[in-house]
């Protein structure tokens, strides 16, 4: 095992990676997507809810880390190094956390469905199996001021709505990787933020307000050795949560001017992606939804020539990638096949071994423009992937790809899912029920998403849930 790649600053080739992507296509189609949503929109960060949440959460630990009159009292302060300690943020955002899914789950009966919905909130399940299996304790439920991050989710600190939400929140200057929030740089955002809440929605203003002092609360009765149970939680709390945070719709609405402002969604390539998914027809009634090939194409036709390189870059290629990906596919498709088995498939699919080097070399027609602003492993792979696709011979392209595919399991540790024997023939590892449907796979056909399921999802919200 690579232990450097685990112990030292951040390696932007070992991140990311996954055992459901063979070929690495990953780091190509994220750094490719990310050029447009700049790190703001991913897999675990999409959901208006979750990000007006979590920059509430730090609001109200800001405010009271800000706040030299409520000083951590001396029996914690050497448990938690200051308030300003990022230990001390830590038990903060996983204790105010926890009382978000509880007050969720105690009002779960007593809301209407359609008043609240509960499908996105992060920990609620095994926050019901918790409440329910302690009945009759639900509100002597002690609250842990504490780091201990398995609570109603494994790794809590990273999987909560802190951790997924993490990123966007540093890409806009709320805070550093260790929340620290007295930068310079980060004022400007704070203050934007303050504005929002003094003049759109002071309802959201006093509930940071009381779970500032529902914070203070909890520490001095830590200090006191007196445990904080559910049942010390304000109801106006409580009730702030419910209504503040309903659906992700009702977030939107309050917030949209907001986020849209502060991450800049709206502009460039991303704002012309959101305006096609807000004119883009519904699935029910409407026809079918655009897919993430009609979007890209349809946003291209909406940016500003400056904004228009990015978007057409994807245009280009992802018929490449993904053409890459059914050869694998078909690789994959018989537990051992020969290359002339594989050919014949390729052939059904309307490909053949002019099709991999006829779309290299349009895109190598493009230079440095093609990898420029790429991450470095998604730079390093593609060029890899054209050099290896401009071959003439199917063979050749077969067992390039394989090696590259090898590579790329070697690099991660992992063992390889298809070789060529030295009988020539191709044996495979990993069982897929892999059904090749030319229909379904038709020339220019796209398999990578670049985030716009994602981003539909946060457009959704910021339109009041009516997208």
């Amino acid at each position: 095992m690579k232990l450097d790649n685990y112990f030292t600053d951040y390696d932007d080739s070992v991140a990311g990676e996954i055992k459901l992507d063979p070929l690495g296509m990953l780091a190509i189609w994220s750094s490719l997507g990310q050029r447009i949503f700049n790190n703001l929109v991913s897999s675990i960060s999409n959901d208006v809810r979750n990000y007006t949440l979590n920059l509430l959460h730090h609001h109200a630990i800001r405010n009271l880390v800000g706040n030299a009159a409520r000083p951590l009292p001396t029996s914690l302060a050497s448990q938690f190094e200051g308030k300003d300690s990022l230990a001390f943020k830590q038990a903060c955002i996983l204790l105010l956390e926890d009382v978000f899914v509880l007050s969720v789950v105690e009002n779960e009966s007593r809301v209407d469905p359609a008043d609240f919905d509960s499908i996105g909130i992060l920990g609620i399940t095994r926050a019901r199996r918790v409440w329910d299996e302690t009945s009759r304790l639900q509100a002597d439920y002690r609250l842990r001021f504490s780091l201990e991050s398995n609570r109603f989710l494994t790794n809590q600190l990273s999987l909560g709505v802190s951790g997924r939400y993490k990123t966007p929140l540093i890409e806009m200057s709320f805070f550093d990787k260790r929340y620290d929030y007295s930068l310079p740089a980060f004022n400007k955002p704070w203050a934007q933020f303050d504005n929002f809440l003094e003049s759109s929605s002071k309802e959201l203003l006093a509930l940071s307000k009381a779970l500032t002092s529902f914070l203070y609360q909890t520490i001095q009765r830590e200090a006191k050795g007196s445990p904080t149970h559910f049942k010390d939680v304000p109801q106006e709390l409580k009730a702030g949560y419910l209504k503040q945070f309903s659906t992700p719709g009702t977030v939107g609405t309050y917030s949209r001017s907001f986020w849209l402002g502060i991450t800049g969604l709206d502009q460039g390539a991303a704002g012309a992606i959101l305006k096609v998914l807000e004119t883009a027809p519904l699935k029910t009634g409407q026809g079918p939804t655009l897919s993430n090939k009609d979007v890209i194409e349809q946003a291209l036709n909406k940016a500003q020539e400056t904004h228009k390189p990015d978007l057409e870059r994807i245009t280009q290629v992802e018929p490449f990638l993904a053409d890459l990906d059914l050869l694998f596919w078909c690789m994959l498709s018989k537990q051992t096949q020969t290359v002339a088995d594989v050919e014949a498939t390729w052939r059904t699919l309307q490909r053949d071994e002019t099709t991999l080097p006829r779309k290299a070399s349009a895109l190598l027609n493009y230079g440095k423009i093609l990898t420029d602003d790429l991450s470095t492993l998604a730079k390093a792979r593609l060029c890899k992937l054209l050099a290896f696709a401009s071959t003439g011979s199917f063979q050749n392209q077969v067992e390039l790809l394989l090696n590259y595919h090898h590579e790329v399991m070697d690099h991660r540790d992992q063992g390889e899912w298809s070789v060529i024997e030295p009988s020539g023939k191709i044996r495979n590892f990993v069982r897929k029920d892999i059904k090749l449907d030319p229909q379904k796979w038709p020339p220019g056909v796209w398999t990578h998403t670049y985030y716009i399921p994602e981003f539909r999802q946060l457009a959704r919200g910021l339109a009041g849930g009516t997208l």
